[in-house]
């Protein structure tokens, strides 16, 4: 009989004191124990470095910590988690998120028993204390087919990729692991590469808390640039598209539609009136029809005028 694959967590940390003993204490108590926690931070300045390294101390056999002496970034920071981890299976957790005490056993042995690459399962949306705002799949309906195309197309619950996956070791290297060309959108951008190289198995069961709030690691990176970001993904990976595949590169002109719209009405309520015309043009690039809600944007934007 083989033995089970060994699990590594990366753990990506950045001035979270507040949450990550949390994160931390999820994963030394779940019911499959990991071979390794590597914990990496990004050059906190608060007292999370002084947590980690207690936590180092405390469990020496099992707990890895890596300060950093300057800020990578959340994709070089990843890497930096991939290259030191020694397990066959990789997950990863943001310091400020945390486990449900079965994540790594259910999801081990669902990629195991259906031979997949990788597992991802059901989250929860939890505030600042930790309550639940709502689930990621809130109607248990989702299945994982066509995992590429869902992926390009962000076809998920309100368009919110799945997170926190366990995934082969092998598979991480072969697609060369996050971009760190990125500095947002840098998940979506890897998970469309494993989705492109591997098959992906679905846990219905909620495993994992994904808490909101104004300081998560993924809220330091600007989000100026986030229109420019979404037509570099695309044009990156349409390629893996068979050409007949008409209707998901409908949905991807769709998806960059709907990103110029939310950047339009941006521009048009602080005022910006050029921006606000490059993101309309953009926005019914896209989608033609849209044409006609134009007289919507000039009210709108008459009104944020007379008002200041």
């Amino acid at each position: 009989m083989c033995s089970p694959e060994t699990i590594s967590v990366v753990i990506v940390t950045h001035n979270q004191q507040r949450y990550v003993g949390k994160a931390i204490e999820s994963v030394l108590n779940q019911t499959v124990a990991p071979n390794q926690i590597l914990a990496v931070d990004d050059c906190s300045d608060d007292r999370t470095p002084d947590i980690l390294t207690r936590y180092e101390q405390a469990y020496p056999d099992i707990i890895d910590v890596v300060l950093l002496e300057r800020e990578y970034g959340i994709p070089a920071t990843r890497n930096v988690g991939i290259k030191r981890a020694t397990g066959d299976l990789i997950t990863f957790l943001d310091g400020d998120d945390y486990f449900n005490e079965h994540k790594l056993e259910r999801e081990r042995a669902a990629l195991t028993a259906n031979d997949c690459e990788f597992a991802f399962s059901n989250f929860e949306y939890v505030d600042m204390t930790g309550e639940r705002i709502e689930l990621w799949d809130s109607t248990g309906t989702l299945r994982p087919n066509r995992l590429l195309q869902r992926c390009l197309t962000r076809d998920f619950p309100d368009g919110n990729l799945f997170r926190d996956e366990l995934v082969r070791r092998s598979l991480l290297q072969s697609v060369g692991g996050y971009d760190e060309d990125l500095p947002i959108l840098e998940d979506w951008d890897l998970r469309i590469r494993l989705s492109a190289s591997g098959e992906g198995v679905y846990v219905s069961e909620v495993l994992t808390a994904y808490r909101q709030h104004g300081d998560g690691i993924s809220d330091r990176s600007s989000h100026s640039t986030s229109i420019e970001l979404y037509e570099k993904i695309i044009k990156k990976h349409t390629g893996k598209l068979l050409a007949d595949e008409v209707d998901t590169v409908r949905s991807i002109g769709k998806l960059l539609g709907g990103a110029a719209e939310r950047r339009l009405y941006r521009a048009v309520d602080r005022g910006d009136i050029l921006c606000s015309l490059a993101y309309f043009v953009l926005f019914i690039t896209s989608d033609p029809s849209e044409l006609k809600r134009l007289p919507d944007y000039a009210r709108r934007g008459a009104r944020r005028f007379f008002d200041n």
